[in-house]
């Protein structure tokens, strides 16, 4: 239900025509976070890590640089798990690769990783994405 169900809308769901904002595709377990935002660099983004939820970024336009990493013993968090936000907050990570997206291309992020989204790797731009939020339990 999870992945078949996140695919079939972002490929059936028109865009264009959707304001930034929430939107939900099977209740609280699977919803999208529609938004735009402007890219920043590395060290002016926290990095996160979720333990209910697995993240979907889907760029649909711009390019978009992630920071992503498996937690290691020695990452510390700046901000313990909060479970309204499903988040525990990091400012610096081990191993941390980068990824570069761009228009069309998406990228997944499980409870196990930890991400930071957002980042440019040579200029700023604008951006703008969905965020598919599909409860681990679908999976």
């Amino acid at each position: 239900m999870g992945f078949p169900a996140t695919l079939d809308y972002l490929s059936e769901t028109d865009f264009s025509v959707l304001t930034d904002g929430t939107y939900p595709i099977v209740g609280e377990d699977l919803y999208v976070l529609l938004m735009q935002k402007n890219t920043k660099p590395t060290e002016d983004v926290s990095a996160e890590k979720h333990e209910r939820f697995v993240d979907i970024h889907y760029l649909l336009d711009g390019s978009e640089t992630f920071g992503w990493a498996i937690q290691q013993e020695g990452d510390i968090p700046t901000k313990a798990y909060d479970p309204k936000n499903d988040s525990t907050i990091y400012k610096e990570v081990s191993g941390e690769w980068q990824v570069s997206l761009h228009t069309g291309d998406f990228i997944v992020f499980f409870p196990s990783d930890i991400h930071r989204s957002g980042l440019y790797d040579s200029v700023p731009s604008s951006i703008r994405k969905a965020v598919v939020k599909v409860k681990a339990s679908l999976f």
